[in-house]
């Protein structure tokens, strides 16, 4: 199967590896080189690098005990409800 990336896609995909530092060597020196090119490309990547940094400093909270099963359960009424208004209205 072909999935289409338009430039722009490429250009983020890109930019978030640079910025999460996950671009293989060959990657990162060619997208170096494109940003060597184009000021603007260059000004969101370091942006992005700089952002990444800052989140990796924030301190890990972690949420309450339960939590995840009652956001589940909270989700699983609100389809509940969803469907039935669904159901009345076709």
């Amino acid at each position: 199967m072909f999935i289409y990336q338009t430039q722009d896609e490429i250009i983020d995909d890109f930019i978030a590896g640079f910025s999460d530092c996950t671009l293989s060597l060959p990657e990162q020196k060619a997208f170096m080189e494109v940003m060597d090119c184009n000021p603007a490309i260059n000004k969101h990547a370091r942006a992005g690098k700089f952002i990444s940094r800052l989140f990796k400093q924030l301190p890990i909270y972690r949420a309450r005990d339960g939590f995840e099963e009652k956001m589940a359960a909270s989700f699983a009424l609100e389809l509940k409800k969803d469907s039935r208004v669904a159901e009345t209205t076709a």
